[in-house]
């Protein structure tokens, strides 16, 4: 279990990196199949999200914080979509970037939150969700646990050890008409919340799956950040159904992009996901220390659609990569702390 100490300042810095490419795309009219040429959909897109965020445990009690300061002091993300041979490159800063919060765990267990520094949100969701520890916390075991020892955990661990779970507070999706124009194709924004109807991008598509995952610690022992860690690995199976997508929109009626963790894409089938990694926690300073993951997910949507006396069959395939590098490190406390 993670010791926290009154006091003590932790910054977490996370690194993800998205692609996702369609493989597949198909037509059928009637029974005939439409040739796409080379309309199949564009070349990948790409997402690079960097986050850091400082804590700083003001009261603790046997070892679990009691109240947190929280300072989102980087929220950044740049996606780039190819589009037959022409880049576009989104930025996209989160609203609470530079915002600090103050976490406060009341007598019924729950977490009251103050903005304290930084502007208030407008959208209050985007203060909900937080908790006092870290989210790596949630992958370590219960109890003692012996080397070799598998134990189980479920999606809620997963998302929160990801990081996940708290992605539509860090990076809402932005409507395309509250954007900032650029040159050379590139936007802009501060997290405007938005987003295209009906728009799944890949951060829901992991939210929605169902998923079995099992942890295991291993005998290994590495130097990581300087400090001695045993290393938990882990992995996990999602399946995920993926909403059809609605009927198209008029052109000057459509939203805007899904600025999670992938520009919008309309699915409508079945996505298959794994995911496996690795976390380092340190014994010594009684807390997770890094952790690295993979996931891979297909997403398979077939749709049909009637209508002019005609029937339409669309065929789609989609497969996307996700790295996450998570580090902890040991920061100092506020001297007016």
């Amino acid at each position: 279990a993670t010791t926290y100490v009154e006091g003590q300042g932790l910054e977490t810095r996370s690194v993800i990196d998205f692609s996702s490419e369609r493989t597949a795309f198909s037509m059928v009219r009637d029974g005939v199949e439409v040739d796409m040429g080379d309309r199949m959909g564009g070349g990948p897109t790409t997402l690079t999200r960097t986050t850091t965020v400082t804590d700083q445990i003001l009261t603790a009690k046997d070892g679990k914080p009691t109240s947190v300061r929280r300072t989102f002091d980087s929220l950044e993300g740049t996606s780039v979509r190819s589009t037959r041979g022409e880049e576009t490159v989104s930025t996209n800063n989160g609203p609470l970037e530079g915002v600090t919060l103050a976490l406060t765990l009341d007598e019924d267990g729950e977490v009251l939150v103050d903005v304290v520094e930084g502007d208030e949100p407008e959208d209050e969701a985007l203060l909900e969700g937080h908790k006092l520890a870290l989210g790596l916390d949630a992958l370590l075991p219960a109890g003692v646990i012996e080397v070799d020892s598998p134990w189980d955990f479920d999606g809620a661990v997963l998302m929160s050890v990801l990081g996940l779970d708290l992605d539509a507070q860090f990076f809402p999706p932005q409507a395309r008409e509250e954007r900032g124009g650029g040159e050379g194709g590139e936007r802009g924004g501060r997290g405007n919340r938005g987003g295209g109807r009906g728009d799944q991008n890949l951060a829901k598509l992991l939210l929605d799956a169902e998923w079995e995952g099992e942890a295991t610690l291993t005998d290994e022992v590495v130097e990581v950040e300087g400090l001695s860690c045993r290393v938990i690995e882990f992995s996990a199976e999602g399946e995920a159904e993926i909403e059809d997508p609605p009927a198209r929109e008029p052109r000057g009626d459509r939203g805007g992009d899904a600025v999670g963790m992938v520009p919008a894409v309309r699915f409508g089938g079945t996505g298959t996901l794994e995911i496996e990694g690795k976390l380092y926690v340190s014994l010594e300073e009684g807390r997770p220390v890094s952790l690295e993951a993979e996931s891979t997910a297909t997403a398979e949507t077939e749709t049909t659609r009637s209508g002019g006396g005609g029937e339409m069959v669309i065929n789609s395939t989609t497969e996307t990569t996700l790295t996450i590098a998570i580090t902890v490190v040991k920061g100092e406390a506020d001297s007016d702390e």
